[in-house]
């Protein structure tokens, strides 16, 4: 339940917070109040709805969906913050309903649906006097205290000028929006504000904790605010032009006003500092207003808790930064900063932009200024030396340690370095390069899941890095924005209008917002986009185009890929949030995350915020909640310890424990306010049962409170009975499974042991009894301790494959970037009756295949993946999709150099005329008489090939069998044993189907039935003739296998009947026994698992006297 006090209230328990807990400590930070930002989009499956977790939202929170009054979901939604309604229509309406403890909270604004994933705002384009007008650079802010964004929209003249370049400009104009394309205000910044990319840097930011964002930026006379008053000091002329022959304005007052963000009306001005000083070389390089006229702007907390707003003048030679508060209607200044000699401070050290984060962990904001830092108290952090650049970088992007990094770019061709990395609070580079180059552009973001951590690559070179300044490709892909747009937890690229995805070496293409209403990139080569930034649904990123046919309109675009991970809006995070307000200045650059999520979001802690809504606090209700794997209710022997565990909260200051009768001797709590959790661990030594409460320390009318117990008994009537090893194994007929060893001791005396086979072994020795030997069949036996203590009992439940059922060892990689295409011919192939597939994972090496009957190896793992080598003339029969292991590279087969390839368009193959009855093809309907289409469409890439004639050696009757549709490219081959290639001999039969797993999610039903009868084919299999019976053996399947809490079934029924289901355990029992009712045709079966237990079963379907039966594995 959310509550309000008044503003006081909020002020004292800030007081509170920083005495008590040291203002570093607290760095509760002040942020933005936001609702639910609620987005639906139609989609061809329905709507789309996404909405906002937010930064103050309590960890357990769920959510539910209603439509037109209506719940959809059964239980609330709490993995993710996206529903796809197949239902909803363009006349849907739409709200979200928090749920906390099963009660339904707080009601989100109703919301109508997009009709594409993009909203068109008409905008007031401006008339200009010699010059037109286009959107460019745009910042957004909540200015009316909504919990909504609204957007500032910066107008530049056509005439805009770079500071290197005389001439005069038409005016700058920022105008404010709603998100239903409302107009709020204009300003006019007047004749004597230079239109360009360095000269205007507003900030738009609730800087008075009001709930409300305020506009800043620089001014001067001339200009009119938003209700068309000038904006003046003194007796200053409103109308005097102060521009010189050039265009330039070097003479006359400067001012930085704070306007107000709901009507855009002045609330105060003061002169312009840093000043403009003297315009000649000795002071700033130049004298004819290039340097000088080079602005900055950034928002921060220099107190951890509060905005202040910083204005920037230079970076070629002196740098200067102001800070200032905004307190009681006037901006009062902070500190300043001024570095104006020579290798010395921040002089020279400046780049096109900036980025804010606690860098030292002080709990107060730093200013990473290129090639400087500026800490939050004004004084010089550090100088590098490195000179100046035009882009930078700042997150996590080395998630191994818990500093910040920062990818810089260095235009001198003099640096020590073209590119670096550094770790921000040392300063020190972690990797970089001397390239005597002037390197323009550079970009670091997670694009590739294989390594751990950011890559990072720049203009100097085609290389892409890993953190550790590995590489890991010599093909960067674009240099310019990152986004999150897709449903994984890489970074995409967006690239003027062009969003792409890294697939490991390149790019694939998503979409081209240019086809969507003419989406069009601002700031000429720099192609940016107007603004990128969580504006509304999910923790994914909105993009903000202008229409490039129609520039009085923009296109806000927004993702329907549904996504399964939850995080809280970026725009609760401090350095993305910061991210937003400077992304407009100068060079605009990308704003990134202040921590990783690469490793995932599930652990990922709320930040430490209180937000304004209407001049008030507000903050969620105090929780706790249980870590750990100890149970809170725990008997231990009293000398042994307890298993650790813990309580993280939420919206409090603190947690206290309170124990009756007493504290246990020997437990230790421990309280950690940073971290916001309590941890319990130790030996207790004194017996007795000790009663414990966690209660939350808040202001709030009820504090969150958990209880446990800890229970100390003799350990001598404790029961102890654990194993290493395995309980659930599954071994191939012939095989012996892996030991088990169970060791007991204190209260317990002895095992005994049922259900174990005569062939198996247990052997006791001593407070010990090891399981081995070569099951026979499959069984379940039971180990009972024995003695004083409570009853402890193991289930070991092993599966034994028949041999009759054939091998398969299927070479894959689950770390790599395809492998979520792998959504068909896996679970095809597992659901096989015929064949037994374990996944082999090929990032091993020296891997024991000896049991396996067949080697598939997939597309999806790398040429140069450990097992490949392994791989090379195995004395197994082997299906090969993966074509680019021929080439020649440390850890392939180095069989060739040329021939190889993929084709990037084709789906289809063309079978030779004299292979058209090659078992391979047997139930495959041809088209044009001998075409097989393999994939539905091409992601990326398609069909793959290697032409036989172009191994470097080879001595064989290698036969093609097929061919990419409308080429000379050889998807399919056979090699017969006996056949050498380049010193290789093959002992074992082996054929090559080129597929590329960019695509495998596309696979056609043909293309799986050719795949599987190739591993029919190598293994010898003869399909039996099933056309008479009522269930067909290829026609149903269950899916997923593993299974979770629901059994998936699929089958092709002949007529209308009822259908025995069945489920064995591994001693042969029936567990589970159902008879339903099913119609002609395709059937779609669930069943709930009920309590079985994870381990191996046999699900059995019966119909018509006719029985086909599975291995199933439930987790």
């Amino acid at each position: 339940m959310v509550r309000t006090q008044t503003y006081i209230k909020k002020i004292w328990m800030l007081f509170i917070l920083l005495f008590c807990f040291g203002l570093a400590q607290a760095a509760t930070r002040q942020m933005e109040y936001l609702d639910r930002g609620v987005v639906a989009v139609k989609v061809n499956n329905g709507v789309y709805l996404s909405w906002r977790y937010l930064g103050t939202d309590q960890p357990a929170i769920g959510f539910n969906v209603y439509r037109d009054g209506a719940l959809l979901n059964n239980t609330p939604i709490t993995k993710s913050t996206n529903y796809t309604d197949e239902g909803g229509s363009a006349a849907s309406i739409y709200v979200i309903k928090s749920v906390i403890n099963g009660i339904e909270q707080e009601t989100s604004k109703s919301t109508s649906v997009w009709s594409k994933h993009y909203k068109s705002l008409q905008l007031r384009r401006p008339t200009g006097n010699g010059c037109t007008y286009t959107p460019n650079d745009i910042s957004a802010g909540d200015v009316d205290g909504d919990g909504e964004y609204e957007l500032i929209v910066k107008w530049d003249p056509s005439n805009a000028q770079d500071n290197s370049n005389s001439g005069y400009t038409g005016n700058v104009y920022l105008d404010c929006y709603k998100l239903d394309g409302t107009f709020l205000w204009q300003i006019d910044l007047g004749l004597n504000i230079r239109a360009g990319a360095h000269y205007t840097q507003f900030q738009i930011y609730d800087y008075d904790e009001d709930g409300k964002a305020e506009v800043a930026c620089k001014t001067a006379p001339g200009t009119k605010d938003g209700k068309g008053d000038y904006v003046l000091l003194g007796s200053d002329n409103p109308t005097a032009d102060y521009r010189n022959s050039g265009g330039y304005i070097l003479s006359g007052p400067e001012y930085l006003t704070i306007f107000r963000g709901a009507t855009g009306e002045e609330i105060n001005t003061i002169p312009f500092n840093p000043l403009r000083g003297s315009v000649t070389k000795a002071n700033w390089g130049d004298d004819y207003g290039n340097r000088v006229d080079r602005f900055l702007a950034c928002t921060a907390y220099l107190d951890g808790v509060h905005p202040s707003l910083v204005m920037c003048r230079g970076y070629y030679t002196q740098s200067n930064l102001v800070a200032y508060d905004f307190k009681d209607n006037q901006l009062v200044q902070r500190w300043e900063h001024h570095s104006t000699t020579s290798n010395v401070g921040a002089y020279g050290e400046g780049y096109h932009n900036l980025s804010v984060a606690d860098v030292d962990f002080d709990g107060f904001d730093e200013i990473i200024y290129g090639s400087a830092c500026i800490d939050h108290d004004g004084k010089l952090y550090y100088r590098k030396g490195f000179g100046h650049g035009d882009a930078m970088h700042v997150s996590q992007m080395d998630p191994s340690n818990d500093d910040l990094e920062g990818w810089f770019i260095h235009e001198d061709k003099n640096s020590s370095y073209g590119f670096e990395l550094r770790n921000l609070r040392t300063g020190d580079v972690i990797f970089g390069e001397n390239t005597g180059t002037d390197v323009g552009r550079g970009l670091a973001a997670d694009i590739d899941a294989r390594y751990r951590g950011f890559e990072c690559w720049s203009g100097a070179n085609n290389n892409v890095y890993d953190s550790k300044g590995q590489v890991i490709s010599t093909k960067k892909p674009s240099v310019n924005f990152r986004v999150y747009w897709d449903g994984d937890l890489q970074d995409e690229l967006l690239d003027g209008s062009i969003i792409d995805k890294w697939n490991g070496n390149r790019t694939t293409n998503l979409v081209d917002l240019y086809n969507e209403d003419y989406g069009s990139s601002c700031n000429g080569t720099k192609k940016t986009p107007c603004l990128s930034a969580d504006l509304l649904g999910d923790w994914r990123e909105e993009i903000i185009l202008y229409n490039g046919n129609d520039p009085s309109k923009i296109n806000i675009y927004t993702t329907t890929i549904p996504t399964e991970h939850r995080l809280f809006t970026p725009m609760h995070d401090a350095i993305y949030r910061m991210g937003i307000a400077w992304q407009n200045t100068a060079y605009n650059q990308p704003p990134h995350l202040g921590f990783y999520i690469g490793d995932g979001v599930d652990n990922i802690i709320q930040p430490n915020i209180y937000v304004i809504k209407n001049g008030s606090l507000v903050i969620g209700e105090p929780t706790l909640t249980k870590e750990g794997a100890g149970s809170s209710k725990q008997t231990v022997g009293n000398d042994s310890p307890i298993e650790d565990f813990s309580y993280s909260w939420t919206n409090a200051s603190s947690v206290k424990v309170n124990w009756e009768p007493q504290t246990p001797e020997g437990i230790q709590v421990m309280i950690d306010n940073d971290s916001k959790k309590v941890h319990f661990s130790g030996i207790a030594a004194v017996i007795g049962e000790y009663e414990f409460t966690v209660t939350t320390i808040s202001d709030a009318n009820e504090e969150a409170s958990l209880s446990g117990v800890i229970t100390v008994i003799d350990s001598k009537l404790l029961s102890e009975l654990t194993y290493t090893g395995e309980l659930t194994q599954t071994v191939f007929e012939g095989n012996a499974i892996t030991d088990l060893v169970f060791t007991w001791g204190k209260g317990t005396s002895d095992v005994e042991i049922s259900g174990l086979p005569t062939e198996m072994m247990a052997i006791k020795r001593d407070n010990s009894v090891t399981f081995s030997g070569t099951p026979t069949e499959s069984f379940t036996a039971t180990v009972s301790a024995v003695g004083n203590g409570d009853p402890i009992n193991y289930e070991i439940n092993i599966t034994v494959i028949p041999a009759s059922i054939k091998k398969v060892a299927y070479i894959t990689d689950s770390t790599a970037i395809n492998y979520g295409n792998d959504t068909k011919l896996l679970p095809a192939l597992k659901a096989d009756e015929k064949l037994y597939i374990t996944q082999i994972e090929a990032l091993q090496s020296n891997v024991d295949l000896s049991a396996y009957d067949l080697v598939v190896i997939s597309e999806v793992p790398g040429s140069t993946s450990p097992i490949m080598a392994q791989l090379k003339g195995i004395d197994k029969p082997v299906l090969n999709l993966k074509v680019h292991i021929y080439k020649v590279s440390d850890g392939t087969w180095g069989w060739a150099t040329t021939g190889f390839g993929d084709n990037y368009t084709e789906t289809t193959l063309s079978v030779a005329s004299n292979m058209l009855e090659h078992p391979m093809f047997k139930g495959i309907n041809f088209s044009n008489g001998n075409e097989v289409q393999m994939f539905s469409s091409v992601s990326s890439k398609g069909l793959t090939y290697m032409n036989p004639e172009n191994f470097t050696s080879q001595t064989g009757d290698i036969q093609t069998i097929a061919s990419v549709k409308g080429e000379t490219q050889t998807c399919i081959f056979e090699a017969p044993v006996g056949t050498i290639i380049l010193g290789t001999t093959l002992s074992k039969p082996f054929i090559q189907i080129g597929l590329n797993s960019s695509s495998y999610a596309n696979f056609t039903d043909d293309g799986i039935a050719v795949v599987k009868n190739a591993c029919y084919y190598l293994l010898g299999i003869n399909e039996e003739d099933t056309s008479n019976d009522v269930i067909k053996a290829s026609q149903w399947a269950v899916n997923p296998n593993p299974i979770g809490e629901v059994i998936n079934i699929s089958t092709f029924i002949n007529d209308d009947n009822t259908l025995d289901i069945r489920i064995y355990n591994a001693c042969g029992k029936i567990v589970l026994s159902q008879k339903i009712t099913v119609q002609e045709g395709d059937n779609e079966i669930k069943i709930n698992r009920g309590c079985l237990a994870p381990g191996s079963y046999i699900l059995e379907l019966e119909n018509n006297g006719m029985i086909r039966s599975k291995i199933i594995l439930l987790k």
